[in-house]
């Protein structure tokens, strides 16, 4: 029997566990569909995976947070006032959610590779782990939803029929999927071996893709501190502790991929911030503004009236003369109609 004080701990770090890694598989896939709207300018197929196995996950860490704080609550009380039956219902209803949002984690992740990597032996490769991971997983639902036969057995034990031990199943079903992920995370590397880029660039792309291969070392400690057929106390929080840390990591693991464009564009950022304010002043520097020649009347009118102002060649020598004309007031001027050229007569005075 837990004590009240392994309870606690395990009320606390399992409402920890959830809230914090719930957000951060939430950024990561917002992050995601940023870094694809503003690189290719749309929403792929492998996303909408993502975040469908995204709303999964949140679904099963609601129902994990809460069957586990209602446990821990429960031996705090001595159990006066539990209500067992409506605990363990819910408690089995988050098995539904946990298959299916990892199967969509590693559906997305393989459709990111198809892409990445068009060659047909590579297609073909992921086309086969994909198939077998969908029967993989749709074997641990069903497997998951015939817990016991009838279903009513597994809150009321008066029930005629049976039951599968559950740590046998936990045991079979995260080892296989242990091999599943390794099957998945290992599938790139030939083909990131074969690319022409330096061994330094292949490497970083191998560890951008091996970062998976932290949700093969939660199943395994899963598996060391879940699996006691001795005692099932600890169970409750153990397994859904780490649960929760292998989604949200699988979750995370399948959008690393995703943000190499974005990454290149901040690195990006500020020469680009010079390279536009450079131009800009470039462009001010250019802007001469046009000087307003007195008239034989002595108005200040511009030279020219009906066009831009800006009009005039910028060469020295046109400076230089006209200011000269200015000077000795030799420059008549005469308007025209909006219509047509601008002309000027210049008169020498011998």
């Amino acid at each position: 029997m837990a004590s009240k004080d392994d309870a606690n701990l395990g009320d606390l770090l399992l409402f920890n566990t959830g809230i914090i890694f719930g957000v951060i598989a939430g950024l990561a896939v917002a992050l995601r569909f940023t870094s694809k709207l503003w690189t290719v300018g749309k929403v792929q197929s492998d996303d909408w995976w993502i975040l469908a196995g995204l709303f999964l996950f949140w679904a099963e860490d609601i129902i994990q947070c809460w069957s586990t704080i209602a446990m821990s609550r429960a031996i705090q009380n001595e159990y006066v006032g539990f209500d067992y039956v409506h605990w363990i219902k819910v408690s089995y209803s988050s098995g539904i959610f946990y298959f299916p949002s990892a199967l969509f984690a590693k559906i997305s992740l393989l459709i990111l590779y198809r892409r990445v990597f068009s060659v047909p032996s590579f297609r073909m490769a992921s086309a086969i782990v994909m198939v077998v991971a969908i029967l993989f997983y749709l074997s641990c639902m069903v497997t998951q939803t015939v817990l016991c036969v009838p279903i009513q057995r597994l809150w009321d034990p008066t029930i005629a029929g049976y039951c599968y031990p559950y740590g046998t199943f936990l045991v079979a079903a995260v080892s296989l999927e242990i091999g599943m992920d390794v099957a998945v995370l290992s599938l790139p590397i030939p083909m990131i071996v074969n690319l022409h880029l330096p061994t330094s660039k292949k490497i970083t792309i191998a560890c951008v893709f091996l970062l998976g291969g932290f949700v093969i070392i939660t199943n395994i400690v899963r598996i060391i501190l879940c699996y006691d057929p001795e005692t099932k106390a600890d169970i409750v929080w153990h397994d859904e502790f780490w649960l929760i840390l292998h989604l949200a990591t699988a979750i995370l693991c399948a959008c690393l991929p995703t943000y190499g464009p974005l990454l290149q564009k901040f690195a990006t950022l500020p020469s680009t911030i010079r390279k536009r304010y450079a131009s800009y002043s470039n462009k001010s520097s250019r802007d001469v503004p046009l000087e307003k020649f007195p008239s034989n009347s002595g108005s200040r009118e511009p030279i020219h009236k009906y066009g831009r102002m800006d009009v005039y060649p910028q060469n020295n020598s046109h400076f230089a003369e006209a200011a000269k004309y200015r000077d000795e007031n030799l420059m008549e001027t005469k308007e025209v109609p909006a219509t047509s050229i601008r002309v000027t007569d210049t008169v020498n005075v011998v």
